[in-house]
């Protein structure tokens, strides 16, 4: 076992350390600014989060209505549907 008597401020007993009235006076506080920092960090990356995955869905949906333009230009006529089946079955 790894025992050190009491010494100074802090006492360490198997390994684990016991903070004192001293060294929990000197743990630094976060002042505003570093919330107010912290809170706009957490801001902007949740901005970012969701127009990353709002760009993906716009440029989805964007895609979706221009298949469906391409599809009402191209007409397939009764006489072209045989070939067609015919073209897909040589492709697989």
């Amino acid at each position: 076992m790894d025992t050190m008597p009491a010494t100074g401020n802090n006492t360490v007993i198997v390994g684990c350390f016991v903070p004192t009235i001293k060294t929990l006076t000197n743990l630094r506080m976060k002042t505003q600014s570093e919330w107010q920092r912290e809170n706009a960090q957490q801001a902007r990356q949740s901005l970012e989060r969701y127009l990353f995955y709002y760009n993906r869905y716009s440029i989805h949906k964007q895609s979706l209505q221009f298949e469906s333009k391409l599809y009402d230009k191209i007409k397939v006529t009764p006489m072209i549907k045989p070939i067609i089946a015919l073209l897909s079955m040589m492709i697989v």
